[in-house]
């Protein structure tokens, strides 16, 4: 073999190798970006049946996830309700898995939660339905000067009568003038026997504050302002304007009196004396009327306008 030959022979063989080193490195594992993240979810940990009793005001919502890396940032949003259909963000973009939800309605109520997640992969995920039901805080009082008996209910801290107070004094009246009228409604009171006379003892006419932090648990139950159904009764409002009372304080729609017009009809306002006076001697009242989706606290000039409203009793 000639030298010309050894030659061709040794640059084919490089060009070979070179060729085969191409292929080696064109057929490297593919990189990891291309690999399928896993699928993101969420699981609802506690409570999660509608047997779960929460002996307080205050609940403790919890869940894991899974799919996530140590990189993953994940973003929660809470949702909870007291009608399955009908839930209410009360976390938005929240990072941790455990969220404390206070302000419960204590009147054996069925609540639902659920949690959305989205991450910083664009994946997103939606638990199943949870729900818990809370306990009943009720009780039973008699009024000594007559015998009335009064169930009261409570909502937060306060311990509220769940009707108005029916106690006849001597310049109470009883809605339009009918005494039939009186066990659903209550009596209607002037300013000063409201005071004095409407509640049984132990139990007291709610200052304008006492009513402010009625209305603050409310409006704080769901950050809503559409709480008036809450606090409604379920019955009597007029054009089907009845709330679910979920609270259990049952607002009746009682009407009230005034020299001015007379008897104002049942059905469409609740109208409540409060104990608070402006330093011009007006009297504050709490109420709301049938097509309102929250409660008023204003002033009246009782020196103008003599009127006559119910009492809904606080406890001491």
């Amino acid at each position: 073999m000639n030298s010309k030959s050894t030659l061709l022979i040794f640059f084919a063989l490089l060009l070979f190798l070179f060729n085969c080193s191409k292929k080696d490195s064109n057929s490297s594992p593919p990189n990891d970006d291309n690999v399928p993240l896993p699928v993101l979810e969420i699981n609802l940990v506690s409570p999660i049946s509608v047997s779960t009793v929460t002996p307080s005001n205050l609940v403790s919502l919890k869940w894991s996830v899974s799919g996530i890396s140590q990189t993953d940032v994940v973003n929660y949003n809470v949702f909870i309700g007291l009608e399955e259909n009908n839930l209410h963000l009360v976390a938005e973009n929240f990072r941790l898995t455990e969220y404390n939800f206070s302000k419960l309605l204590t009147n054996e109520n069925i609540y639902y939660w659920k949690v959305t997640a989205s991450d910083n992969n664009d994946r997103t995920a939606k638990s199943t339905l949870g729900s818990f039901s809370t306990p009943k805080l009720i009780g039973q009082i008699t009024d000594s000067r007559d015998g009335e008996v009064y169930d009261w209910i409570q909502i937060g801290n306060q311990k509220w009568l769940t009707s108005n107070s029916r106690f006849n004094s001597t310049n109470s009246l009883a809605p339009e003038n009918d005494e039939s009228n009186v066990t659903n409604n209550g009596r209607y009171y002037n300013s000063n026997e409201a005071f004095v006379f409407a509640c049984p003892t132990g139990w007291h006419l709610p200052s304008k504050e006492e009513f402010d932090e009625l209305i603050d648990y409310m409006e704080g139950e769901f950050d809503i302002n559409e709480y008036a159904k809450l606090l409604k009764s379920q019955t009597n409002w007029t054009n089907n304007y009845n709330g679910n009372n979920f609270s259990g304080f049952n607002a009746m729609p009682s009407g009230f009196w005034s020299a001015q017009s007379g008897y104002e009809p049942l059905g469409t306002k609740s109208i409540l004396w409060t104990s608070s006076i402006k330093a011009n001697l007006n009297r504050y009242i709490f109420g709301t009327t049938e097509n309102l989706d929250e409660f008023w606290i204003t002033d009246i000039n009782s020196d103008v306008f003599e009127e006559r409203h119910c009492v809904r009793c606080l406890k001491n």
